[in-house]
């Protein structure tokens, strides 16, 4: 007669907790899987997660981080790899405890599947099927269509031009106290910009903001991170150590991630959109001198002869003080360059590629196929 295994009493009131864990990790991998089902096969489905699901959650998460002054989804992300650390600690001390078997590794093993699919589960249900909308050109109806190298450089005279007549110095106080300067005076006007692009019929109201500045700045400088969209918490995140001319129109882009514009090159647009809409002068300049230096650097990746000699006519052509504001920018990037900026931007370029950006990283410069079409379209209507 086989002798029964003990049973103690923890274990016993461990038992249920567990069975009910494994439950509900599965009940939330199948609600994955419709999810996904649904958004594939059921365009009544689609309709109400883009106009009536995703707005209202989007809504709901500014609404309830908006509030807080400091970053709740960095601190998440610092609990999170806190946790990391511990489950690797853990799994070290079990295996130099008891050697390595299946309850070794099979535990932390386990946790780490629970907590991705909750992650991803809650990223691709709340947010990630935004990827797959192309909003920008059912918006404004700008398809992304080629474009010649004449109206490339039509397009960056252009660009100069404005930066030209819309430059202003930047505000000492910028430099200083760079969050008091973004908290004070670069997000309430990227809210009254986007009030202004409303006013005008463009886009629906932005509402319950939720702009905060990042507490990773130091990390975003080397891995070039200008700013970026939390989609678990819905809270804008800026990086106030780049370049203060540079902020109104990363304040901007951001924005336009919460309102929805999932593509890089679409949140471009839309932030282009709105700081041109601003009444006030700097988010205009932020905004021609960003594109500007996406439109150059599409001319100096073009082919076309001649190029470099238009490029040089453009430069001598700016304002001393934008290409002073010019030069701070690449001394900054320069600054930061290295092995972690580099290392970012294959990871953030494999990321947008999964999300269903094709160009991954190159996806940015796309916009400028949007501002000519945005240009052919300001010609048609004059």
């Amino acid at each position: 007669m086989n002798k029964p295994k003990s049973c103690n009493a923890s274990t016993l009131r461990r038992l249920p907790w567990a069975r009910w864990q494994m439950y509900a990790f599965f009940l939330w991998l199948c609600l994955i899987v419709l999810g996904w089902i649904a958004w594939l096969l059921i365009p009544d489905y689609r309709r109400f997660w883009i106009h009536g699901f995703a707005p209202q959650w989007w809504k709901i998460q500014r609404m309830l981080t908006g509030w807080i002054s400091f970053s709740v989804g960095d601190l998440g992300y610092i609990g999170l790899m806190l946790w990391g650390l511990w489950q690797v600690f853990a799994f070290i001390r079990d295996w130099m405890k008891h050697g390595m078997h299946l309850q070794t590794w099979g535990r932390p093993l386990l946790r780490m599947a629970v907590v991705i699919s909750l992650m991803y589960g809650w990223f691709q249900l709340g947010w990630g099927f935004a990827y797959l909308l192309p909003r920008v050109q059912q918006s404004f109806q700008l398809p992304l269509q080629p474009y010649s190298d004449a109206e490339l450089r039509e397009l960056a005279q252009w660009l100069a031009s404005a930066t030209n007549a819309y430059y202003v110095p930047i505000k000492p106080d910028a430099k200083k106290q760079p969050v008091l300067y973004f908290r004070e005076y670069i997000a309430p006007g990227a809210v009254k910009a986007y009030a202004q692009l409303h006013q005008q019929g463009w886009l629906a109201p932005y509402r319950h903001a939720s702009l905060k500045p990042s507490l990773f700045r130091a990390a975003m400088n080397y891995m070039g991170i200008e700013g970026y969209y939390n989609p678990f918490t819905g809270e804008a995140q800026v990086n106030t150590d780049i370049p203060p001319v540079l902020l109104p129109f990363v304040t901007c882009h951001e924005i336009a991630h919460q309102m929805g514009f999932a593509q890089e090159y679409a949140a471009n647009f839309v932030g282009f959109l709105a700081a041109t809409h601003a009444a006030d002068s700097l988010f205009r300049y932020s905004a021609y001198l960003d594109m500007l230096l996406y439109a150059c650097n599409s001319l100096r990746h073009s082919r076309e002869q001649g190029d470099s000699l238009f490029l040089h006519r453009i430069w001598e052509h700016l304002l001393p003080g934008v290409k002073q504001d010019i030069h701070r920018i690449y001394a900054y990037e320069q600054a930061y360059a290295g092995p972690a900026d580099r290392l970012m931007m294959h990871v953030y370029d494999a990321f947008l590629k999964a999300n269903h950006q094709r160009r991954g990283i190159h996806s940015y410069q796309q916009v400028i196929a949007l501002l000519i079409q945005y240009r052919r379209q300001l010609r048609v209507r004059a």
